[in-house]
């Protein structure tokens, strides 16, 4: 009999326990169909800006993230290598080059000596550099190209890294059926004379400041790799 009572309290309370996540379940999803009703009643521009502040705030979280992760083993070498092309940098100039490469290296998979490399070998790491053919900026962007690729201003650090990274990614991504070497000379030969030049001439085009571009970052980049 004892144990009989015992079991049926224990049932007793389990079903009380059930009873009471129900109703807090309940109450959950009657307070989510409640702000739900409220965000619905807002108007649409006001939905809109609040939609676009927490995208925001999701991506800068997710970008901080990532570069406590990635930086930890590369900042303060590229930082000394990128003072080293251009003294004229002031510390947190070079801080923050450093974190842009590194953050738009990881977000589209490309390895960061690569794209140090080019910047050298473009700018010197002068974000105010200006070419006589009218190219500006880290990655010496052309005005046409940077606009294809979303640049509103060449000489904006994050955004012409960004651009100068997406487009290395692309050529790379065009020519990943050949050998590694082969794949880097040829993006290398489409971001200084144009993918429509290396097609035509099926490779490295027979251009000679397009040549020694092509040598000068390569060496550039084993160096910075340790590869002699």
């Amino acid at each position: 009999m004892i144990e009989s009572a015992q079991r049926h309290i224990e049932e007793i309370k389990k079903a009380i326990e059930v009873a009471k996540a129900h109703r807090h379940r309940s109450k959950n999803n009657i307070k989510r169909t409640k702000y739900l009703k409220l965000f619905a009643s807002l108007p649409l521009s006001l939905c809109t800006l609040i939609l676009i502040l927490l995208i925001f705030s999701f991506a800068f979280l997710k970008g901080e993230e990532l570069s406590k992760e990635y930086t930890s083993k590369y900042l303060s070498a590229y930082k000394a290598k990128i003072l080293q092309y251009n003294p004229n940098l002031s510390s947190k100039e070079a801080d923050y080059i450093v974190h842009c490469i590194i953050f738009y290296c990881k977000e589209y998979k490309l390895y960061p000596p690569f794209a140090v490399a080019v910047i050298a070998c473009e700018s010197l790491f002068n974000p105010k550099a200006t070419s006589s053919a009218g190219a500006c900026g880290l990655g010496q962007l052309m005005p046409e190209t940077a606009k294809s690729w979303g640049v509103h201003n060449c000489y904006d650090i994050r955004e012409n890294i960004r651009a100068t990274v997406s487009i290395l990614r692309h050529y790379c991504d065009i020519f990943s059926g050949y050998s590694v070497e082969t794949q880097i000379r040829l993006t290398l030969a489409s971001y200084n004379a144009g993918f429509g030049a290396v097609q035509k001439y099926g490779g490295v085009p027979p251009y000679p400041e397009t040549q020694y571009y092509v040598e000068k970052v390569l060496l550039e980049y084993k160096e910075l790799c340790g590869v002699k």
